[in-house]
């Protein structure tokens, strides 16, 4: 194997650019033997701007800079992501429902009678009564629990969405003025402070 210093200098220019990813004129990384001494010889200026590359080493490109923090830009993916579409059709959701039932407005505290549909009893009525206890406040998905005391049985707390297709409707029986959004406290007192 010869040595490198033994080369001569057109093999070594040859060699280089078929490494570094040149194409000469012929299509072929090696230039032809055929080809003028003009073209197979660069000028001094662009053998010195590109480094020497032994033969049998691949020349890789360097990596892109990186964009400093400051400089990048924010952007906006609430359009590309599932909860957007999610919102909209909850959105859309809601105003149908509300379209469709008009519940009177009830905050906690209040007295209310409810008339479901049960699905088990072939559909027939039922009334449940009791205080809102909590209003969750979620569109589509808004709900509220309703605490009672039955004779002989104890406190009876239940959730109810507002939307749902049991529900038929809803009638305030009173108010009571109250200082919370949640009565919660109300599960450790007397059956006498909420019992309808």
């Amino acid at each position: 194997m010869r040595g490198f210093a033994s080369m001569p200098d057109a093999a070594l220019q040859r060699d280089s650019q078929h490494y570094t990813g040149r194409v000469t004129q012929s299509g072929r990384g090696f230039a032809s033997s055929s080809e003028p001494a003009q073209q197979s010889a660069a000028p001094a200026a662009e053998s010195a701007q590109q480094p020497f590359i032994p033969p049998g080493r691949i020349h890789n490109a360097p990596a892109p800079p990186w964009t400093p923090t400051r400089e990048l830009r924010k952007r906006n993916f609430l359009p590309r992501r599932m909860g957007h579409l999610m919102e909209v059709l909850d959105r859309e959701a809601q105003e149908k429902a509300a379209e469709e039932k008009k519940f009177p407005d009830f905050e906690a505290g209040d007295l209310l009678e409810l008339t479901l549909g049960v699905p088990e009893n072939k559909g027939r009525e039922a009334k449940v009564r009791g205080i809102c206890m909590a209003k969750r406040r979620r569109g589509y998905r808004t709900s509220f629990t309703l605490l009672n005391h039955i004779p002989g049985g104890g406190p009876v707390e239940r959730s109810f969405p507002l939307y749902s297709p049991t529900l038929q409707s809803i009638k305030v029986l009173g108010r009571r003025k109250v200082r919370r959004a949640k009565l919660y406290y109300l599960r450790n007192r007397k059956p006498s402070e909420y019992k309808v």
